[in-house]
């Protein structure tokens, strides 16, 4: 089995690096904590696609009927971001704009118990009403692969960052103008992969 690489060149051009993941079962696991156990969230973080083979790749997620997840698919080159809800059940939106083979991207998702919205490099690509809350499971984080085989992710992802609010439009783009999370207070974040701290405002 290979092993995740670290150190790998990051998005920002900065003093932080990225985690690669070449397929063959490469992953990272986050241990859940009670702050992923909340019924309104946002995640972010910065992707980079070498490529998709096969029907679905995962990049990271949390669960077998997951909280989130976010995927590509090979026959649309498109992200595809998905969550699920207590009672309104499995929701996706797929981001128009092809991300794979296209350099570093910033994905975003939020949702505040009423409305969701899907950004990519800080402009929202989607958005809906769905008042419901977020279907909470204990399973840990998972990047670079889903919870069925033949799914990896062939890349390399970097300031992954998991919030306990919804952020707004203001904060997402604020992020991906700067380059990082950790740019609305410390104290706030849920858990952070290799954030950058010179994004606080």
């Amino acid at each position: 089995m290979l092993s995740p690489i670290l150190e790998e060149p990051g998005a920002l051009g900065d003093r932080t690096s990225a985690v690669g993941l070449l397929g063959a079962a490469d992953s990272v696991n986050i241990t859940h904590r009670a702050e992923f156990a909340r019924p309104t969230l946002s995640w972010e973080a910065w992707v980079n696609v070498s490529g998709v083979s096969g029907a679905k790749r995962t990049i990271f997620g949390k669960g077998a009927i997951p909280t989130f997840e976010l995927f590509v698919t090979a026959n649309s080159s498109q992200a595809t971001m998905s969550w699920n809800l207590a009672g309104a059940g499995y929701q996706e939106v797929v981001i128009r704009t092809p991300v794979v083979d296209a350099g570093w991207q910033h994905v975003a998702f939020a949702y505040d118990g009423q409305i969701w919205r899907a950004y990519l490099n800080g402009t929202e690509a989607g958005s809906g009403a769905v008042t419901d809350v977020l279907l909470v499971n204990t399973s840990p984080i998972i990047i670079g692969r889903g919870w069925q085989s033949g799914d990896e992710f062939d890349g390399s992802v970097d300031e992954l960052a998991i919030y306990p609010y919804a952020m707004s439009g203001a904060q997402v783009a604020h992020h991906f103008a700067q380059g990082g999370g950790l740019g609305f207070g410390s104290a706030q974040l849920a858990y952070a992969i290799d954030a950058n701290p010179s994004s606080e405002p």
